[in-house]
């Protein structure tokens, strides 16, 4: 298994990893609204509040989710970023900065991209282990 092959196994193992913590937030802050939204409007309560007040619980509920979905959006997509992964793997190796990051964008360039994978491939562990713990 080449280099690059075994990086991008390893890069969306963790990047499904990442979306993890944030889906698990959002899917309890949800629960516990809605739970709470229960328990406040119950045996019909919300019939003696004005009109407005269950619209105005669910829009901010649905306000909020919105809010929460576009900030873990921005965390995971800086958190999972191929650069971030790579250099982690980079100071995990004890590889020079930026060694496996040139690789990644340059994949295809030639013999000197060659060249370089087969220089950091041999500073690689065994196939079966992790690139970065």
């Amino acid at each position: 298994m080449s280099l690059l092959t075994r990086f991008e196994r390893e890069y969306d193992a963790v990047r499904r990893f990442v979306w993890f913590r944030p889906a698990a937030w959002g899917a309890s802050v949800l629960l516990a609204a809605l739970v709470a939204g229960a328990v406040l409007l119950a045996d019909g309560r919300w019939l003696s509040l004005p009109r407005v007040v269950p619209f105005a619980l669910w829009g901010a509920l649905i306000g909020g989710a919105i809010i929460a979905w576009r900030r873990a959006r921005a965390r995971v997509a800086h958190d999972a970023a191929r650069v971030v992964h790579a250099a982690a793997v980079e100071e995990e190796l004890g590889l020079r900065e930026a060694q496996l990051r040139v690789i990644l964008e340059l994949p295809d360039a030639g013999s000197w991209t060659t060249r370089a994978v087969e220089r950091v491939a041999g500073r690689v562990p065994a196939a079966d282990a992790p690139l970065a713990a």
